[in-house]
């Protein structure tokens, strides 16, 4: 196939230019697209117009982005100044600024927003297949062949994302959310061959690690750290991963291809063995528990206590006496041997006033015999 559309657009429509690149290639007409078509080291501008020169059909997407992009006016002008015919699509309802107006004034545009959307990209694709081709009746695969290499390319679930595209360009918005990347978290990424975003949400996984292991200085902070970084992530890549999935669809077929096979493996592999350190790390970094002071030996009296503190200094590593030690042993003998020594006290004081007679009982006997003598 030779090099017949080239198709013209600001950065950020991105993934709708490749999406109509996609769409007129499986048409058989190939196209040019930047940055896809040009070599690491080309003259850039000089391989544009080239490209542009060589072009049977000049296609430009226009959107509130395009006016402020003067690369996309340049291409313009250079498609005008070589009378290249130019096919005109929005993708929302807004006006070329004057500079764009024209080159673009007295050619037919296509709407590509609002409920008939496809109908409209698909009566586009096929008149600048026509023109391309110089054919009246373009060959038209249809649009399951294109909704099915999509598909291919997108793997399980792929009409549920295409669907939230079709949503998002309705909307005009950027992203949609995707239960799957939330449920998924830092590994869905891996599972559709994201690689960037799957290292990207590990690194913050395991940075989410490292910071709640040194804040608490236990392993459990670790693990909480843990537990909230893969809520953030999940979010993230919930919010996230349906318009990082569509860029990565649209992207060249090298950059993608890339992203198969054995490097999501070896990507998942990484992104567990960065978290799997940054617990290692954060077990390190916490202290060690300090081990309760041993309590000292109590001995029956203060004359025990010199052995007491013998055995005490004999198992210290050594052999060498600690003064600390031994005078607690000391101290806590000295209060045994005291309250020894009053329980003696106490039990020899209740058996003497055992063995002492009643005196209440000896008066009251003399007081009875007294009586009974005057008596």
């Amino acid at each position: 196939m030779q090099q017949r559309v080239f198709i013209s657009y600001c950065e950020k429509d991105q993934a709708m230019a490749f999406d109509l690149c996609h769409r007129i290639e499986r048409r058989g007409v190939k196209c040019w697209i930047a940055p896809r078509d040009i070599a690491v080291g080309e003259d850039f501008s000089g391989r544009v117009i080239e490209a542009i020169e060589m072009a049977a059909v000049f296609v430009i997407v226009l959107s509130r982005h395009t006016n402020n992009s003067q690369y996309v006016k340049a291409e313009a002008e250079t498609a005008f100044t070589a009378k290249r015919p130019i096919f005109p699509i929005r993708l929302e309802n807004v006006e070329a600024e004057r500079g764009l107006r024209l080159f673009l004034s007295i050619r037919h545009r296509t709407d590509a927003f609002g409920p008939g959307r496809n109908q409209a990209i698909d009566k586009f694709v096929d008149a600048v297949v026509r023109r391309a081709t110089g054919s009246k009746i373009p060959p038209r695969p249809g649009n399951a062949l294109v909704r099915s290499d999509i598909a291919q390319l997108i793997g399980p679930g792929a009409a549920d994302f295409i669907a939230q595209w079709q949503g998002m360009d309705r909307r005009g918005a950027r992203t949609a959310w995707s239960w799957e990347a939330f449920l998924g978290g830092a590994a869905w990424p891996f599972y559709r061959g994201l690689i960037p975003m799957g290292v990207a949400l590990s690194l913050a996984l395991a940075l989410a690690v490292m910071i709640g292991g040194l804040a608490t200085g236990s392993t459990d902070g670790a693990l909480t750290g843990f537990a909230l970084g893969w809520v953030a992530v999940s979010i993230f890549a919930g919010i996230t991963g349906t318009a990082v999935l569509r860029r990565h669809v649209y992207r060249p077929a090298a950059a993608r291809d890339s992203a198969t096979g054995i490097a999501r493996v070896g990507g998942f592999a990484g992104g567990i063995a960065v978290v799997g350190c940054a617990f290692l790390l954060a077990a390190q970094v916490a202290p060690v528990p300090t081990p309760a002071p041993i309590a000292a030996p109590i001995v029956a009296n203060e004359s025990a206590a010199p052995a007491a503190m013998a055995a005490g200094s004999s198992e210290r590593r050594g052999g060498s006496p600690d003064p600390i030690l031994a005078e607690r042993q000391r101290q806590a003998a000295m209060v045994q041997g005291y309250i020894v020594g009053r329980l003696e006290q106490a039990a020899a004081a209740q058996n003497a006033s055992a063995a002492a007679p009643p005196a209440d009982v000896t008066d009251n006997d003399s007081m009875t015999t007294v009586t009974e003598n005057r008596m």
